[in-house]
């Protein structure tokens, strides 16, 4: 037995969701950080596009101040630098990649800033944004629009924070150890074959880990995945719904696909056949399959045991 009982709270308590929709804190700092100067300049202009668009009123309450609404802008601009830093600090995730998008539009249409490096400043920005596990793309053409684009549902983060909730300090650890390892190189911005292949191992090991380890239902390791399914739908984990199963199989089929096709492209940091929208895709896909699965099967052979 052990020394000490853990509860949730501590097993949770350092732990941050790895996606997010929402702007965290360190972003935001971050992004204060590289959005003032550094390629990008005009934010008293920018903010008075944003005031323009939503209103002073409306902005004045979202930011916290305690000035007159009229006088917002004047606010703006008695520091540059501070305002700056408190809107990228307190104004909610669309105001400030609003406020970002003006700021880039109004400089790149100036003359104090080259094209070049206003592109290079949102390409950290980009990097920032990836790194930090936020669900948005900043996109950009030729004739300087700038644009903020959502790239993962809000689902996404759910499905990650109840598997990783699933895994910690137990049994799942060690089966689920390639889809941590997944997210990682998607953290890392590494989009190459590693993610489907991690993502793929990640289902088989788990579904050997109930069939052989959990249940005895197989002695053999060595079965291909089909055969594992094979197992668990005999056992009823995919009652009432058993169309599960076909899909995960087809799930499976098509990260096995993609990650032999872009096998030779292992050693690139970026395969041409992969991108930031299609990871994300497919590490939303498996998380819930993944949670589908070990719910099934603990709801129906582990709650259920005397």
């Amino acid at each position: 037995m052990p020394d000490e009982f853990e509860s949730l709270y501590d097993r949770r308590r350092d732990d941050e969701p790895r996606v997010n929709n929402d702007l965290t804190h360190r972003c935001r700092e971050r992004l204060a950080f590289q959005t003032y100067g550094n390629g990008l300049r005009n934010h008293h202009e920018a903010f008075q596009g944003l005031v323009a668009r939503r209103g002073f009123s409306e902005l004045t309450e979202e930011l916290e101040l305690d000035t007159d609404p009229t006088e917002i802008v004047d606010w703006f601009g008695e520091d540059f630098q501070e305002a700056h830093n408190h809107v990228l600090l307190t104004a909610n995730t669309i105001t400030v990649l609003s406020y970002l998008e003006y700021a880039y539009w109004k400089t790149w249409n100036g003359d104090s800033v080259e094209n070049k490096d206003v592109v290079g400043n949102a390409e950290q920005v980009q990097q920032i944004l990836e790194s930090e596990g936020i669900l948005w793309e900043l996109k950009h053409d030729a004739d300087g629009q700038f644009r903020f684009q959502e790239i993962g549902h809000e689902l996404m983060k759910e499905a990650d924070e109840e598997l990783t909730g699933l895994m910690m300090g137990t049994i799942w650890e060690e089966p689920l150890n390639d889809f941590n390892k997944a997210y990682e190189l998607y953290l890392d911005r590494k989009y190459g074959s590693e993610i489907p292949e991690k993502l793929y191992n990640a289902i088989e090991d788990t579904v050997k880990t109930i069939c052989v380890d959990l249940e005895d239902w197989e002695d053999n390791r060595d079965r291909n995945l089909v055969h594992y399914l094979d197992i668990l739908r005999e056992k009823d984990v995919f009652s009432p719904n058993p169309i599960m199963k076909d899909e995960i199989r087809e799930m499976a089929d098509s990260l096995e696909k993609t990650f032999a096709k872009v096998g030779n492209d292992r050693k690139n940091r970026h395969s041409p056949d992969m991108d930031r929208y299609y990871c994300s895709m497919l590490l939303h896909q498996v998380s819930a399959y993944l949670v589908f699965i070990i719910n099934r099967y603990e709801q129906k052979h582990v709650d259920n045991t005397e």
